[in-house]
């Protein structure tokens, strides 16, 4: 038997009694089963902990849908199979959800009980769900193993048509990118394959994109941008009534991300600087490393293209509309890192920058000459 985690969230406390007794009865110590009669609580901890299982009803005490937002977050993190167990069919119905390989609708008036231990049963027994099982077991004996499943995958298969694996391989990267034993020496833990869907923007800070109409061009051939508006900006909110929510900002600000002997090369250029004065390509990139030149951020993302340094001179602004149309996200950066970039973007435009002077006039002016 394969070991799983069922969470259920149900305001009424002698409910959960009738499901957690049954389930520990049949399964012992392979079931991890948690329960959370507040439904404000439960989304917070559908956040902090990923459930192979959610159990939920619609309605909270109060008879408010929380239930239905609770899923909204639990989708959050991929390939969690919910089940819905309630007598407010009609709720759900409205939300136009509907039965799929990872979700469940069962009424509790009918045979509830009966009903929701064979699907838990259904659930645990099937590919999918092993199939999942094994994949994420692979973070407990070797994180370059995951890492390289995970990139792998994500290269090689066609997210367009297949929900599932979209929803797998975000559950994946979640649990790859949170494992505590990660190797900070490797390129592929600053990314995120694909990007994590986040419920309260459609982009954050960090995402690299590409134009849609590259899609057909090889990944080391497209051209790269990534994102610099702070998250608060990007946050959406409704407009008006009926109409989809957009961001708080009408305009997406972009940076470049270049090739480094195409910025060496260019930097030296502007600042006309003979080719025997220039520092090799090498020193150049240790001192943006040091951060003595701040208008520049190395990434790692050789292993996709040869840009990886980030130009912050180099910078795109599209209406919002435009670039959610002709623009994709191919992947985010980890928090800590994309949180450097911001840092060093602003490090770079707060600097005063004291204009360049001709030291001759200077003196000349000084002495009244």
């Amino acid at each position: 038997m394969v070991k799983f985690s069922i969470l259920y969230v149900e305001d009424k406390i002698d409910n959960i009694g009738d499901l957690e007794t049954p389930l520990k009865k049949l399964y012992n110590k392979d079931i991890e089963f948690s329960s959370e009669s507040d439904f404000d609580v439960a989304k917070d901890t559908v956040n902090d902990k990923i459930y192979d299982i959610v159990v939920i009803d619609v309605k909270d005490g109060f008879g408010n849908n929380s239930g239905l937002e609770i899923y909204k977050k639990v989708l959050e993190y991929g390939l969690v199979h919910t089940i819905f167990f309630t007598g407010y069919l009609s709720d759900i119905k409205k939300e136009n959800i509907k039965e799929s390989d990872y979700c469940s609708i069962i009424d509790k008036n009918t045979n509830g009980r009966e009903n929701i231990l064979k699907k838990i049963d259904e659930i645990i027994n099937s590919e999918l769900f092993l199939f999942k099982k094994e994949i994420i077991s692979l973070t407990t004996k070797s994180i370059r193993q995951s890492i390289d499943v995970l990139f792998n995958l994500w290269q090689n298969s066609d997210f367009a048509n297949d929900e599932k694996k979209k929803l797998l391989m975000n559950r994946l990267s979640h649990t790859v990118l949170n494992n505590s034993n990660l190797d900070k020496k490797s390129f592929y833990n600053y990314f995120i394959f694909p990007p994590l869907i986040n419920s309260n923007a459609n982009f954050q800070m960090g995402d690299i994109v590409y134009p849609k109409s590259e899609k057909k061009i090889p990944k080391n051939q497209r051209t790269y941008f990534i994102i610099l508006n702070r998250d608060c900006s990007l946050t959406l909110v409704n407009s008006r009534k009926g109409n989809e929510p957009l961001p708080k900002t009408t305009n997406i600000l972009l940076a470049s991300i270049l090739e480094s002997r195409e910025i060496w090369e260019s930097y030296y250029s502007r600042l006309e600087i003979k080719p025997k004065m220039r520092k090799n390509e090498e020193k150049f990139l240790k001192e943006i490393s040091g951060e003595k030149i701040s208008r520049f951020f190395i990434i790692p993302f050789i292993f996709i293209s040869k840009k990886v340094i980030i130009d912050f001179e180099n910078l795109t602004s599209l209406d919002y509309e435009q670039f959610s149309n002709e623009y994709e996200v191919i992947t985010s950066l980890v928090d800590d890192f994309r949180h450097r970039i911001n840092q060093r973007f602003s490090l770079h435009y707060s600097s005063i920058g004291y204009a360049d002077f001709d030291e001759t006039t200077l003196i000349q002016s000084l002495l009244g000459t």
